[in-house]
């Protein structure tokens, strides 16, 4: 009786590793993404974890769009656009205390903000001399520098390295009106500039440690990939398949996971979905099922967490509910 007793107890313990195991270990991958989305009266910014659960809306403001999320590396302050009067400015919002702060003001378009690895300095686009170009200013506020001296060419979608020396950006058009895009990184001391790639518009992004950049590229009418290169511009590979739009992409904190946005190969602003897939390759996770879809996704950094007036709250929410 003894022996089947200890027989019984050790395979119940086996089988309470074999199940217990994957959980934690999957558990302790578990992040969180901010996005944009359309689901209520104007486009607003959530955040969602990696299982496509636990929606939570950040912004929440009557008429006013909200998008381009990013995050300080203390997680917080979260830095945004926002579109009120037909004008868009970059506005800091305060995580803890709720309190939101204009940082550019401009009766141009100041867009898609992008906050440095040191958390001094906020990059963006604007097209305050009719091109777009890409601008960076202090992060507690001050006048704009401008960083890239293309105004031939209209430049989008600021990243920083992680050593904060560089910016990659896409761009493009000329004086004669061709459109040649092209991936850029300039020094964020705008001394030296350099072209890396062929790109679309949305992207591109840094690995964690700086080696590596995440940008999509076309692969057919009104389709295209996410493709991973050096930060050279050598060993360009493809990660995403199949027929779909693929763009803006966004390399998780840990170096695992690429989050983008995937919809139809259609002309036009089709809906499109935040997908998650591995860094290496694989297949993807679909993380937005919402009619909205979701668009500009950026991870959120853990200290968020440690912040938020609302962390009990919202983990609680999190614990019961699942929203689309």
């Amino acid at each position: 009786m003894k022996r089947l007793f200890k027989y019984t107890l050790l395979g119940t313990l086996w089988l309470l590793t074999l199940i217990l195991l994957p959980l934690s270990t999957h558990s302790a991958d578990v992040g969180y993404i901010a996005f944009s989305s359309y689901r209520g009266e104007n486009r607003d910014i959530y955040i969602i974890d990696t299982d496509g659960q636990n929606l939570q809306n950040l912004t929440n403001t009557p008429n006013i769009g909200e998008l381009d999320p990013t995050f300080s590396p203390d997680g917080r302050y979260m830095a945004y656009a926002a579109y009120h009067n037909r004008n868009s400015d970059i506005y800091v919002l305060d995580l803890e205390t709720q309190a939101r702060r204009r940082l550019t003001h401009n009766l141009s378009e100041d867009t898609s903000p992008a906050w440095s690895p040191d958390g001094k300095w906020i990059a963006f686009i604007s097209n305050r001399r009719t091109s777009y170009e890409i601008y960076k200013i202090n992060a507690k506020g001050g006048n704009p520098q401008l960083l890239t001296p293309l105004r031939d060419r209209d430049s989008f979608a600021p990243a920083w390295s992680p050593d904060n020396q560089w910016i990659a950006f896409f761009s493009v058009g000329d004086q004669v009106g061709n459109h040649n895009p092209r991936i850029y990184v300039v020094s964020s001391d705008k001394k030296q500039m350099h072209q890396l790639a062929s790109a679309l518009r949305s992207g591109p992004t840094w690995s964690p440690i700086g080696d590596k950049i995440a940008f999509p590229a076309s692969s057919g009418a009104w389709t295209s990939h996410i493709y991973i290169m050096r930060a050279d511009g050598a060993d360009v590979h493809q990660l995403t398949h199949g027929v779909n739009w693929h763009g803006e992409p966004a390399w998780s904190p840990n170096g695992r996971w690429i989050a983008y946005t995937s919809g139809e190969p259609v002309k036009g602003a089709a809906k499109r979905d935040l997908y998650l897939i591995d860094a290496i390759g694989g297949a993807p996770r679909q993380l937005t099922t919402h009619p909205s879809g979701g668009r500009d996704p950026a991870w959120v950094p853990e200290l968020f967490f440690s912040v938020s007036p609302s962390t009990e709250k919202m983990t609680t929410l999190w614990g019961k509910i699942k929203q689309e």
